[in-house]
């Protein structure tokens, strides 16, 4: 919440975005390794965690997630950025996307804000992308399974107006797509 709003102000180069640690120090609330840093990759990522108090596991996803924003730093720092799902709207999902101006990179981001009974998934819409291009999704910062449309390449046109449909999983889950203009 505090990361959509800031960035009304400012651009994702000049908002610092760190992750934390996962027991929140002022809330006593934990959030999973993958979304802190799903969300931190969306404006200008840096760690305030204690490499010694983290586990292997969590060392090693760590490595993986820092190698895996900088393939899409650039594009988040510098593209243009659209906002889809607002978290203010209240239904538990949030999303944004940065594109580079010449529409042949981009950063897609989708959070599961909170889960409750019978919770309608939205249509993954994008926006600002090249109609006519075709793109190639990649899904970064892997936990888990990937989406089932990785790997595979979608026009422009589909990504903005029909969008990609997959399970996010439960509270504080998310998702982070690289998409690369296909030769």
């Amino acid at each position: 919440f505090i990361q959509w709003g800031v960035s009304s102000f400012f651009p994702a180069v000049a908002m610092a975005s760190h992750v934390s640690v996962d027991t929140n120090y002022q809330t006593g609330r934990k959030t999973p390794l993958k979304l802190r840093f799903d969300v931190a990759m969306s404006g200008r990522m840096g760690m305030e965690l204690q490499p010694a108090h983290m586990t292997d596991e969590d060392k090693a996803f760590a490595r993986r997630a820092i190698a895996d924003y900088k393939l899409i730093r650039p594009v988040v720092q510098q593209g243009d950025l659209y906002r889809l799902i607002s978290p203010f709207d209240k239904t538990g999902y949030a999303s944004l996307m940065y594109v580079s101006p010449e529409k042949d990179h981009a950063a897609y981001f989708v959070y599961k804000l909170e889960q409750y009974h019978n919770m309608p998934r939205p249509a993954f819409r994008m926006a600002g992308l090249d109609p006519q291009k075709r793109y190639l999704v990649r899904e970064l910062s892997l936990d888990g399974k990937p989406i089932p449309q990785d790997g595979k390449t979608f026009t422009g046109a589909f990504l903005m107006e029909t969008g990609l449909d997959f399970e996010v999983g439960g509270e504080h889950a998310s998702h982070v797509l690289e998409l690369k203009a296909a030769e």
